[in-house]
């Protein structure tokens, strides 16, 4: 199943053979990393002239700590999408994410990759834990890094609140969730304590108290560290992008409603722009419909944020073209949504990024 970036526009539009700088990263996530469509993010630091190289282990609905012991599960749920495909004196994305071979990786899961490579960043996702079993899990990723010389820099990739998943008479496509305010799970206090276990330690795990208390947790566990963990704070930007959607402030949203609806794919189940980043939803969580590798302003907002954390520059004026946006008549969009970005990573002292540049 081929993504909708081929080889030959990557070659194109990356120049990559003329590249200024490489950055290597690997990213340990599930299928909300995956579905930011990892080809996508490499395009855009291909437009500013870097080769993102990256390796990554990724497994559908996985926690960290169940990264960490994937080797306790079966082997075919766990996948590895790379930068593998030689393209003169780099590699491009494999097309293929689903289809991949473990022969054709270059890094392989997290325990070949964080012990024979090294990497400029690696990138942990958080995803749907209590918080004592990210306390147990990143620590570990973060060590066994660190034991190989693999990599000094660390960053949390902060994810957004689940919807509830509708029940009852749920219409085909059942996976769809119920509406939720944004602004209130992402402000909602995380109430368990770090010791705790049951089901009281799920509840607002995504959220801003959560990933505020992950890192100060991290801080106190991690002192060796001689540089901060960093987060990627997509929650916080879509708390943003939230308001702005309720508020009128995205110019040419609703044109793009209009025209191509599929690139709001929570307007399908019934949801309007008062229900802010509703509108941006696939599903429960995703952003876009399975197999979740399709362009939309959701996983354009996620992709940038990494960009922009991850390279530490300004993204507006970057191209959303790959993502299937308009560039004349969507621009006005999503130079809004790249501002939003910006002014969210620069404004947060953890995302590393005083003040970003291009």
């Amino acid at each position: 199943m081929k993504t909708a970036i081929g080889h030959a526009i990557l070659a194109a539009v990356l120049t990559l053979a003329s590249a200024a700088e490489t950055r290597r990263v690997y990213f340990v996530g599930n299928s909300l990393t995956m579905s930011t469509t990892l080809d996508r993010v490499h395009g855009l630091f291909g437009q500013r002239g870097i080769d993102l190289q990256f390796g990554s282990q990724l497994s559908a609905g996985k926690s960290l700590i169940r990264h960490w012991n994937y080797q306790n599960e079966p082997a075919e749920k766990w996948f590895c999408w790379e930068t593998c495909v030689p393209q003169g004196p780099t590699f491009l994305p494999h097309p293929n994410f689903y289809v991949v071979k473990p022969a054709e990786w270059r890094f392989g899961r997290y325990d070949a990759a964080l012990a024979q490579h090294k990497w400029d960043a690696v990138v942990l996702q958080a995803y749907q834990s209590p918080l004592r079993d990210d306390l147990d899990a990143i620590p570990r990723f973060i060590r066994l890094a660190l034991e190989h010389g693999a990599a000094e820099n660390f960053f949390i990739y902060e994810t957004w609140p689940r919807r509830p998943k509708l029940t009852g008479g749920a219409p085909a496509d059942g996976n769809v969730g119920v509406d939720i305010d944004y602004a209130a799970e992402w402000s909602a206090p995380y109430t368990a304590g770090a010791d705790e276990t049951g089901f009281k330690t799920l509840e607002h795990c995504a959220s801003r108290d959560y990933f505020r208390r992950l890192h100060a947790a991290l801080a106190e566990k991690l002192p060796e560290l001689k540089k901060p963990i960093r987060r990627i704070p997509v929650g916080e930007v879509l708390f943003a992008i939230d308001a702005k959607i309720k508020d009128g402030s995205l110019p040419g949203l609703k044109e793009l409603a209009g025209r191509d609806p599929g690139k709001l794919p929570g307007l399908r189940s019934g949801t309007d722009f008062s229900k802010g980043a509703n509108i941006l939803y696939a599903d429960a969580i995703h952003f876009n419909p399975m197999p979740h590798q399709t362009g939309v302003l959701g996983n354009l907002i996620s992709g940038t944020t990494l960009f922009t954390v991850l390279s530490g520059q300004d993204p507006v004026g970057l191209s959303a073209a790959a993502y299937g946006f308009d560039v004349g008549k969507d621009a006005a969009l999503i130079r809004a949504v790249q501002e939003t970005i910006r002014d969210v990573v620069s404004a947060d002292p953890l995302t590393g990024v005083r003040g970003t540049k291009n």
